[in-house]
């Protein structure tokens, strides 16, 4: 190569797909705008906000979890836990547990769902913890490949718009205030 020549152009790199992570982006802020806007709705408003409603603790006791079954899809009776705060009507989460499950090797509910429904219920929420393993016979999927899941994304969905149609059907809960959470396999179910 003499001094007069330029140097050699480098390989053209092909530039990123952005749509697939576009798309993501909108689903992830839109889901935490719908949990967002849920929490906000058991706020309290009015002669409410002065003042007349307590404060919740910095660190609410876990919540006692209720047992209890309700129809799931395809005649699958579902079972999960119910945790709720005093007074009628009330906004109402369904948390989808992940791919371990919602019950732990000491077959209690685990804790980060009993933690998280504390504080859901310590703002005045309900919480509804749909198990969409056990009825299927499955503990976990976490180590099950993919093609190979009992329990697949189609089976979390129904069982998810299964429960939210109990809850709204519920008189306890107000079906105008209903949200979804999840994590691992159920937050890909909640998107």
């Amino acid at each position: 190569m003499d001094a007069a020549s330029p140097p050699p152009s480098p390989p053209a790199v092909p530039a990123p797909r952005r749509a697939h992570g576009a798309v993501l982006a909108r689903a992830v802020a839109w889901a935490w705008t719908a949990l967002f806007a849920a929490l906000s709705w058991a706020q309290p408003t009015g002669s409410e906000a002065t003042g007349s409603r307590a404060p919740a603790p910095a660190v609410p006791a876990l919540a006692v979890p209720e047992p209890s079954q309700w129809p799931g899809p395809a005649g699958l009776t579902l079972r999960g836990w119910v945790f709720q705060p005093p007074g009628r009507p009330r906004a109402t989460v369904v948390a989808l547990h992940g791919c371990g499950g919602p019950v732990a090797a000491n077959g209690r509910l685990r804790n980060h769902l009993r933690e998280w429904a504390a504080l859901l219920v310590a703002d005045g929420l309900a919480v509804v913890v749909p198990d969409s393993l056990g009825p299927r016979g499955e503990t976990e999927l976490c180590t099950q490949r993919m093609r190979d899941r009992r329990v697949t994304q189609a089976d979390r969905r129904a069982d998810a718009l299964a429960t939210l149609d109990w809850v709204a059907r519920q008189p306890w809960a107000d079906a105008r205030r209903l949200a979804l959470l999840g994590w691992s396999h159920g937050g890909s179910a909640v998107l």
